[in-house]
């Protein structure tokens, strides 16, 4: 009693197909996508991970925002990196970062806005950083309107 993968033919010329094959096809159109915004993510993350360990226990300027929150020069640095990427990949995606707030999609052509967003901490547990405590984290997270 094993289930199946369901097995996509693409390139059929005619007519498109039955209801549940449509339904077959654009299901797994999402789960590639979702799969390769997960790869991505993943890749930000990673490199801004890099620039956090980098400058742990190495910090020259500690600011605060507010009376308690803290931001880091590797606050900052980390987020360009995760922008860069995220921007890039997905330009049409809106960004909500802790530093920048939000950043709007660059739209080719005027076209419709996506309704996606990423939303980037990239310095989850800046206390703990400012402090040299190796427990903090690159947040990265995707919303669908």
């Amino acid at each position: 009693m094993g289930s199946e993968v369901p097995r996509i033919e693409l390139g059929k010329g005619g007519s498109a197909g039955s209801a549940d094959e449509v339904s077959t096809k654009s299901m797994w159109r999402f789960v590639l996508m979702v799969s390769c915004e997960l790869e991505v993510a993943r890749e930000a993350a990673y490199e801004a991970g890099e620039v956090l360990r980098s400058k742990l226990n190495n910090l020259q300027n500690v600011e605060f925002k507010g009376d308690r929150d803290m931001v880091t020069e590797a606050d900052k640095e980390s987020e360009r990196v995760v922008l860069r990427i995220l921007r890039k990949e997905f330009p049409d995606y809106s960004i909500l970062a802790e530093e920048s707030g939000m950043v709007d999609a660059q739209i080719a052509g005027g076209g419709r806005r996506l309704q996606m967003m990423w939303i980037v901490d990239p310095l989850d547990g800046t206390t703990n950083y400012a402090h040299g405590l190796p427990e903090f984290a690159v947040s990265i997270g995707l919303a669908r309107d």
